[in-house]
């Protein structure tokens, strides 16, 4: 009874213990959450002290209670925290760690900065951390990976710069948000290894390398894929097709290559693709079996495909279709309007023919962009009525025919009609005043005629009006002239206002002109027949950035009120009749860019103060009548572009001109300059361009202009300048335009570097000087011994081989014959037989590394081995004629060490009957690192790096069946390293035309369509020259078959057999089109541009035209303008 007792008293003390240290445990635990709590809110900085927060989160109430604070409700401890777009700044305190049972955090869209604290690693409980849209830095932690409950982990929006592979031990994270961070590298393998993963958002960084073919092997529940905006290349994965739930897919923004896989095929609930702006080529096919797709996003890549005239059957739930700057070509499908399209953007493209009339079956059209093609014929009427219609982009196409009031339209949504580029004609389409929100309207460059309306302020939502290169007018004379000017003042919001080049006619009113928008930030009224002054009322457009008032008859001077248009970037002034000075006024526009007030009858000196324009990075004042030229011009450090010329400017050139590190065009011509060209003109490393060309320079040409490394073009002709043309010159490897004629100069003109293509008319005028006769100058005096020199080393490398060969056979078939009687006395023994030579087989490596990669100097590296070569062998002959058996070698031998010198140019054994791929192989590149072949369909180019000698033979002779079996399969000496589709459907890579840039490793290829042989003749192309309809220039990066640029000639014919249509020289081309006789050229960018730089046909140059004609009727008073 005792012990019973006892043992109840013992328990009721342990449970009363029990419930006391429960009750302490949850006051202590109570306490640390609300201290977590408000350590928390210590750490934020309000900048509204009555923000709810500040007030909320107090300790006169339970925290449970507190906003955005959620308690369980067995412990009362937090387990959600959520600050969802508070507007808070601060940073996260280490306190939060003790916040032992919180699973889910959201800080979302706040301001929050710093890295994220180490304690929150304690927080094993966690499920979902949002702190998307803040501006936290750092790492990510690798502890993240510690977090075995963790589903949704949304870090978006922030400055993390990397994502940890320690991510992938997260095993049930559902959603992965890192996008639009700093994140670099490759993405983590382990990514790729969370099954439960559905939603990946890793757009907007940096991240490189490429995506595993196998990424949908492990997660196979993906729905959305988002990797926009990065530096992946590579091609897509093969095994895309197995992640067979995805709904949303989105690698735009990369260096994707190659095309869609075709397992793309399988994904059954794809609803949109994003792929824009990569390097894919090939066909789309593939994705139209996706009947559920709402949207396809693939502008900006190299697809070249006919648009499938079934598509609106296939994909019944299309809504938008973006397929812009491809290379997709035939005509639109008529069933394409039976879809049920929102937005469709064509543009860019090569697509022809004219646009269904079925257009007007879309209904639901919103957005239309068929600009940039070569689609003809009128525009569908129907267009014209579609409701919903906000955005129209027809613009550079061949579309003719009125939109005048012949026909109404109701537009009543739209806000963007953009049709310049067209044929066009009529009047101004008066309907257009129905569609009231119109924001934007540009019929620029077409041929519309008649009056501007005087109702265009109707649109007073405008911002953006165009009507350049037309042939509008105005009512001469009538007081409603410029009513449509007045009408304009009205549209408040308008920012760009384009009306150059229309005969308007006039005199600009100064009241009409500055009561438009103080909005206008471009203004351009160029060559549109105005006269009079320019208005001091353009002081008014205190925002304005571009103005542009060239080719007009306007008189007077410069306004001073110009001064006031602090935002200036551009002004275009010239060709104009203004007279006076530069107003000093012109210092204070700070922000001026681009400055032309040339072809006017400006005169006096530039300001001083010009200096002051740190901004200007070109200036034009060439054709004027300016004389003093001041110092501080030349203190514009960055300024790239300035023209002087045809002024009356004297003196020296000034030696401090070399201050002008980023100059890259200087043109002092046809001025009054004197004395010496200055040295330290060499120190302007970036100059392209110098014409110092009709002044009265002497003095020598300066050694130091053979620096200037970029030069394109140097003209110092009609001067008095004397001595001889540096040698220095011939390293301007980039030269192509030089003229020194009318000079005094004497001595050998160069023939090395660019001066191997200088014609007669660059060196015309100068007695002393001598060289080449097909340069029409006198050869110089000590040509002979150059030439001597030459024919020495011609001989040398030439005559001597083929004598010393020639000798050696004679003498070999004369001691054959010799031994053929002596043999029965010398043939028991051999042992008298001198030694001979052994040549050592040297290989193709050897050989480009001992030749410096077979380098300029090759000749004068081998000259000496050649020499003794061919003693050797005279030396090998002589032995052969020995009076004694004893003396002479052995016939075999002879022949043999004959042999083995023969291969080390040639190799000592052939691989027959080798397992080739079936392709069409084209050849080897110059430096042997890349094999060039193309598939049997002429489609795609496959390339291969060559593994050179992988086999050989260890017997003294050799065949094919002493090889192992794998040296007769091409894999063995030969890997492929890509496969890029050039060709679109209706085209071929032309098998015969290949031209490799080792410098940059860059191959340039051609694809071309069908010839027509009989095609029509316009546009000043030649009868009987046949026409292909498609010419495509390739420019690809042969290290990685990266396409870098391709230029498109349409219409013409090219002749690209062997290369005979295409010259290269360093990186210019010269392109000869038979059909148009016409050089085009181009030169190749270190980027991988292809540049356009210039066409050489009928005329060399622009004005040619104008010359020629000036020339042949200067007697002619109608032609006065030509001599002014």
């Amino acid at each position: 009874m005792a012990k019973t007792y006892n043992f109840l008293l013992l328990f009721i003390i342990l449970t009363l213990s029990s419930i006391l240290n429960l009750a302490f445990t949850a006051k202590l635990n109570f306490t640390t959450d609300q201290s977590s709590l408000l350590a928390i809110k210590d750490h934020i900085t309000f900048n509204d002290p009555d923000h709810i927060l500040a007030k909320n989160w107090s300790t006169t109430t339970s925290f449970c209670n507190w906003v955005g604070v959620t308690c369980g409700a067995r412990h009362l401890r937090v387990t959600a925290l959520n600050l969802l777009n508070m507007g808070l700044n601060g940073t996260l305190p280490p306190h939060i760690g003790n916040l032992s049972f919180l699973s889910s955090i959201d800080f979302s869209v706040n301001n929050f900065d710093g890295r994220i604290p180490q304690e929150l690693s304690q927080l094993r409980r966690l499920k979902i951390i949002k702190f998307s849209k803040n501006n936290f830095s750092g790492v990510i932690p690798s502890w993240i990976g510690n977090f075995s409950k963790l589903e949704y982990l949304l870090l978006d929006y922030n400055n993390f710069t990397n994502l940890p592979k320690e991510i992938g031990n997260c095993r049930k994270l559902k959603v992965l948000w890192v996008g639009a961070n700093q994140l670099s590298g490759d993405i983590p393998s382990t990514v790729f290894n969370l099954s439960s993963l559905e939603d990946l958002d890793l757009e907007y960084n940096h991240i490189s390398g490429s995506l595993p073919d196998d990424m949908c092997k492990n997660i196979s529940n993906i729905q959305f894929l988002y990797l926009t905006s990065n530096k992946l290349r590579g091609r897509l994965p093969s095994s895309i097709g197995k992640c067979k739930n995805l709904q949303e897919i989105s690698f735009g923004g990369n260096k994707f290559v190659g095309g869609i896989p075709t397992s793309i095929g399988s994904l059954t609930k794809l609803k949109k693709i994003y792929a824009y702006n990569n390097i894919l080529t090939g066909l789309i096919s593939p994705i139209f079996n996706l009947s559920f797709l709402e949207l396809i996003f693939i502008e900006g890549n190299n697809f070249s495909d006919d648009l499938p005239i079934d598509i609106c059957d296939k994909l019944p739930m299309l809504k938008y279709l973006i397929i812009a700057e491809n290379g997709f070509v035939g005509s639109i499908p008529r069933d394409i309007w039976n879809c049920s399209f929102v937005g469709l953007d064509l543009s860019n493209n090569y697509l022809t023919g004219r646009v269904p009339r079925e257009i007007g079956n879309l209904d639901d059209m919103m957005y239309l962009n068929m600009g940039s093609n070569s689609l003809y014929g009128e525009i569908p009427h129907a267009i014209f009525n579609s409701t919903k219609l906000q955005v129209l982009d027809m613009y550079d196409n061949k579309f003719s025919g009125s939109l005048s009031s012949d026909f109404d339209f109701w537009l009543p949504n739209l806000q963007k009609m953009v049709l310049w580029g067209n044929k066009l004609s009529g009047g101004f389409p008066s309907s257009i005043f129905n569609s009231s929100d119109l924001i934007l309207l540009s019929l620029a460059t077409n041929i519309f005629s008649g009056f501007i309306p005087n109702t265009l302020g109707n649109l007073r939502h405008l911002e953006r009006l165009s009507l350049s290169n037309n042939k509008f007018t105005t009512q001469s004379g009538s007081i409603d002239q410029w009513g449509f000017l007045t009408s304009l003042a009205n549209c408040k919001r308008l920012t760009s206002l384009y009306i150059s080049s229309n005969p308007l006619n006039g005199i600009l009113p100064a009241v009409v002109f500055g009561n438009l928008s103080s909005s206008l930030e471009n203004l351009s009224f160029g060559d549109c027949q105005l006269k009079g002054m320019i208005p001091l009322e353009i002081g008014n457009f205190t925002n304005i950035i571009r103005f542009d008032l060239s080719g007009n008859e306007l008189i007077g001077s410069l306004p001073i009120t110009i001064e006031r248009l602090q935002r200036l970037q551009l002004l275009f002034l010239f060709d104009n009749k203004l007279q006076g000075p530069i107003p000093h006024g012109f210092c204070n526009l700070q922000n001026l860019f681009e400055l032309d007030i040339s072809e006017n009858k400006l005169f006096g000196s530039i300001p001083s103060c010009i200096a002051n324009l740190t901004s200007l990075r070109y200036l034009y004042l060439t054709s004027n009548k300016f004389s003093t030229l001041t110092s501080s011009l030349w203190g514009l450090n960055d300024i790239l572009e300035v023209d002087l010329s045809s002024n009356a400017f004297k003196g020296f050139l000034p030696g401090t001109i070399q201050i002008l590190r980023t100059l890259i065009y200087l043109d002092l011509s046809s001025n009054k300059f004197s004395g010496d060209i200055p040295t330290t003109l060499g120190d302007l490393q970036t100059l392209q361009y110098l014409y110092l060309n009709n002044n009265k320079l002497q003095g020598v040409i300066p050694e130091s202009l053979g620096s200037l490394v970029s030069l394109m073009s140097l003209d110092l002709s009609n001067n008095s300048l004397s001595g001889v043309i540096p040698q220095s010159l011939v390293k301007l490897i980039y030269l192509t335009d030089f003229n020194v004629s009318f000079n005094k100069l004497k001595g050998r003109i160069p023939i090395e570097g660019p001066f191997r293509n200088f014609k007669a008319q660059s060196f015309m005028g100068n007695n002393g000087l001598c060289g080449s006769r097909s340069l029409q100058v006198p050869p110089c005096k000590n040509s002979s011994l150059h030439e001597h020199k030459s024919k020495t080393i011609v001989v040398l490398e030439f005559v001597l081989p083929i004598m010393a060969m020639t000798i050696f056979i004679v003498l070999l078939v004369v001691v054959i014959m010799r031994r053929s009687y002596c043999e029965r006395k010398t043939s028991s023994s051999n042992g008298g037989y001198i030694s001979l030579p052994e040549w050592r087989i040297v290989s193709y490596h050897e050989l480009f590394n001992a030749t410096n990669g077979f380098g300029d100097d090759i000749d004068e590296q081998f000259i000496s081995a050649k020499k003794d070569g061919i003693l050797s062998i005279l030396k090998l002959a002589l032995n052969c004629c020995e009076e004694h058996a004893e003396q002479r070698p052995n016939i075999g031998d002879v022949i043999h060490s004959a042999r083995r010198f023969y291969e080390n140019l040639v190799p000592s054994c052939t691989i027959y009957e080798v397992e080739c791929p079936d392709h069409s192989f084209r050849k080897f590149t110059d430096d042997g690192r890349y094999l060039i072949s193309f598939n049997r369909n002429h489609q795609e180019l496959v390339v291969y790096r060559p593994t050179w000698l992988s086999y050989s033979c260890n017997e003294e002779y050799c065949t094919s069946h002493d090889f192992p079996s794998k040296a007769k399969i091409f894999e063995s000496f030969f890997t492929q390293m890509y496969c890029v589709s050039l060709a679109s459907s209706n085209e071929l890579i032309c098998k015969d035309f290949f031209i490799y840039m080792e410098s940059n490793q860059f191959g340039l290829f051609a694809t071309s369509s069908s010839q027509i042989q009989d095609a029509p003749t316009s546009d000043g192309a030649v009868q009987g020259i046949p026409s292909i309809e498609k010419i495509t220039l390739h420019l690809l990066r042969l290290e990685d078959g990266m396409i870098l640029d391709k230029k498109v000639f349409s219409n013409d014919f090219i002749n690209l057999a062997h290369n005979m249509g295409v010259f290269l020289y360093d990186d210019m081309l010269a392109i000869v089109s038979l059909r148009y006789q016409t050089i085009h050229i181009i030169q190749i960018r270190d980027s991988g541009n292809l540049v356009y730089v210039r066409a050489i046909g009928a005329f060399c140059r622009e004005d040619d035209e104008l010359f020629l004609k000036c020339s042949s009727q200067a007697s002619d008073p109608v032609f006065d303008f030509c001599l002014a």
